[in-house]
């Protein structure tokens, strides 16, 4: 047991940011549209990136039953209309998405921020336990091949009523 290789969680996120955003973290000055789905990103030192809205996004890999057990239509989600709401292209009625940064226990200790921003909680549904579950999605930005995750509130352990 003395010699045994623990698994200590996932490399830190910043490991895997571009040169320029980590020379720039937390110091972006403003952003600018320059046209629809299309901003520049300008740092205090003057660096700039540019980041531009997915334009067609596919689906890799749709679990239906999970689909179906969470009240969604797999039919939708699998067509070119559904990649684009599970990208967070096109946005569903009464969607209001929001980045997730929270605090919480991991690996048995508790983190102040466990999530950066880059993560979007798209919406929230009600699956057919009546649990309450998270849609959220990846930064695609950053990766490519973003998955779209669905999460239990564990913390609130909410169900609806």
């Amino acid at each position: 047991m003395a010699e045994r290789i623990t698994d200590i969680g996932p490399p830190h996120f910043s490991k895997f940011l571009p040169p320029v955003i980590k020379d720039n973290y937390g110091k972006w000055k403003y952003h600018q549209i320059l046209e629809p789905g299309v901003l520049v990103h300008v740092s205090e030192t003057g660096a700039e990136i540019y980041s531009v809205r997915v334009a067609s996004p596919r689906l890799i890999k749709l679990n239906r039953p999970l689909a179906v057990h969470l009240g969604l239509d797999p039919d939708l989600l699998e067509s070119p209309e559904g990649a684009e709401i599970l990208s967070g292209k096109t946005l569903p009625a009464g969607a209001d998405p929001i980045a997730m940064a929270y605090a919480g226990h991991q690996f048995g200790h508790f983190v102040p921020q466990l999530g950066d921003g880059r993560a979007i909680l798209l919406g929230e549904v009600i699956d057919k336990d009546g649990v309450i579950r998270h849609i959220e999605g990846g930064d695609s930005a950053v990766d490519p091949n973003t998955a779209v995750a669905v999460c239990t509130d564990l913390h609130k352990k909410q169900t609806a009523k």
